[in-house]
């Protein structure tokens, strides 16, 4: 079931893997993704997660603006904390009554204690947790790959970018890459084109996300397509290859509106 599920993710995506999957498969690097609204961005990343996630061990963590568990960077912590496996230290303790001893029955009640952390003691809290994740993915590292994928961070408060540069990735786990860590940077722009902010590292490789199937492209879109109606029809290749060349047409050439629309062709198709 995997492999049908990843080819139908794969449409014409043949010379972008090509481009990522030393990084991949290799000891990680950066890598700079874009696109447009046409050009199927989250299909993409979904292929790399799945893609990644086929040797077995190997942990992503995507940080991403619309998705509410990881908006703020208190969140992005306890995410990476549950992904490589850090238990956060208590900050304190405190024993109220214990040993007791009255002699007698005694009956203890209307105790009320609240702890307000000042300001302080909550950004001390956040640095302390935060060198944890890199003591830790320092250790998984030794074993297993790590993938950080930042979607849309443009669109992420700049204090909470901040924390990711400044505390995280500075003298962090940036060390890491080359060693097992790879961090994908996608954004997706009306024009397609990737907006460098002062904070990015280098990448070592860029990739920009076609917004139409052109060329060969389009070639190698039209082949894949229907190849994958041929799996699920049983379909000889001439009348799988029209069928494909109409659905393209239809779509627009739009990698967006092929993938989506696909998916609901695979759907409608497995299920007679």
């Amino acid at each position: 079931m995997r492999t049908i599920d990843v080819e139908w993710l794969k449409v014409n995506w043949r010379d972008e893997l090509k481009c990522i999957n030393p990084f991949l498969r290799g000891r990680g690097g950066v890598v700079f993704i874009s696109g447009s609204p046409a050009s199927a961005c989250n299909t993409f990343i979904k292929l790399i997660r799945t893609e990644f996630a086929h040797d077995c061990g190997n942990i992503c963590v995507q940080f991403d603006p619309s998705d509410e568990t990881t908006h703020y960077s208190s969140d992005m912590i306890v995410k990476l904390e549950q992904k490589l496996g850090v238990t956060p230290a208590p900050v304190g303790h405190l024993s109220v009554a214990s040993n007791v001893n009255a002699g007698r029955d005694a009956t203890i009640s209307g105790i009320n204690i609240n702890f307000d952390a000042g300001p302080f003691d909550k950004a001390e809290e956040k640095l302390r947790r935060t060198t944890g994740i890199v003591r830790q993915c320092e250790n998984v590292i030794s074993q297993q790959n790590v993938a950080i994928i930042l979607n849309n961070w443009h669109n992420v408060p700049s204090v909470d970018v901040n924390w990711f540069w400044k505390d995280l990735w500075n003298d962090g786990i940036e060390a890491f890459i080359g060693e097992g860590l790879l961090l994908l940077c996608v954004q997706e722009t009306e024009d397609g084109e990737f907006r460098h902010m002062d904070s990015l590292p280098q990448p070592d490789c860029l990739i920009r996300l076609p917004s139409r199937f052109e060329g060969k492209s389009l070639i190698h879109a039209l082949e894949d397509i229907a190849k994958l109606l041929g799996s699920v029809t049983g379909e000889d290749t001439e009348v799988s290859q029209a069928r494909a060349q109409s659905l393209l047409i239809a779509w627009n050439s739009q990698p967006a509106m092929v993938h989506c629309s696909l998916g609901l062709q695979r759907l409608g198709l497995q299920s007679r």
